[in-house]
């Protein structure tokens, strides 16, 4: 069961679509936490990870202080730079396809919803998504 209840809303078509498309969102942000830290401030964080990374990576001798978010956490836990860029790099390629799923569910479910011409096609389209 969901948490959006259609059959407990008196409302017009129009606004139980956008309540299903944020529950739709609801749904695949719920989806990505299974995988990943949430917070604005963490996804940040973790772009500026696979950037140094991705960087790190890139030049045969790199210098600490030029990737200093690695450089932070090498010096927190005691792993190596090249270790901890080779992680995040693994990580990173690890969940493109998840999030590249999750994005066309989250994408194709709020589409179909443009189509729903009553409160039980709405329904039956938040019921029918699969998260990975």
């Amino acid at each position: 069961m969901t948490s959006l209840q259609l059959n407990n809303f008196v409302h017009d078509l129009p606004s139980l679509i956008v309540e299903a498309q944020a529950e739709i969102d609801k749904q695949a942000e719920a989806a990505r936490l299974k995988y990943i830290t949430g917070g604005a401030g963490q996804a940040m964080t973790y772009t500026q990870k696979l950037e140094e990374a991705v960087a790190f990576l890139a030049v045969a001798s790199p210098i600490g202080a030029d990737y200093p978010i690695i450089q932070a956490e090498a010096l927190a836990t005691g792993a190596a730079m090249m270790a901890i860029a080779t992680n995040i790099k693994a990580t990173s390629d690890a969940w493109r396809p998840i999030a590249a799923s999750i994005e066309a569910i989250r994408m194709g479910g709020k589409l179909s919803l443009a189509s729903a011409g009553s409160s039980s096609e709405i329904s039956a389209i938040i019921s029918t998504l699969v998260w990975p």
